[in-house]
């Protein structure tokens, strides 16, 4: 079957579309984070900076800002917006990544 075939005799992709009606802004809001938490911004390279030691994250996130959530002695939740992206261990200098 041909990927146009499913759609109907002699009707094509655009025939079917419709513009999303769904608001998109220009700009996506500044990403915020509880009071509780700490804030750093992805520098140069994908990295963030805590209690003087650099952990990778990504760099397609290098100038936003993430969060870190205590959980335990020298554990933190990471978060970017409300996505988890893993935990530091500060005992290991490392992020343990979600599976």
């Amino acid at each position: 079957m041909r990927t146009h075939q499913g759609l109907g005799k002699g009707i094509c992709p655009i025939d079917r579309y419709q513009p999303s009606t769904r608001p998109y802004p220009d700009r996506i809001p500044e990403l915020s984070y509880p009071d509780s938490y700490l804030v750093r911004k992805v520098k140069c390279g994908g990295y963030i900076k805590l209690h003087g030691h650099a952990y990778y994250l990504s760099r397609q996130i290098i100038g936003d800002h993430v969060g870190l959530e205590p959980i335990g002695i020298d554990l933190w939740q990471l978060y970017f917006g409300r996505l988890k992206l893993g935990v530091i261990d500060e005992r290991l200098k490392s992020v343990i990544r979600p599976n």
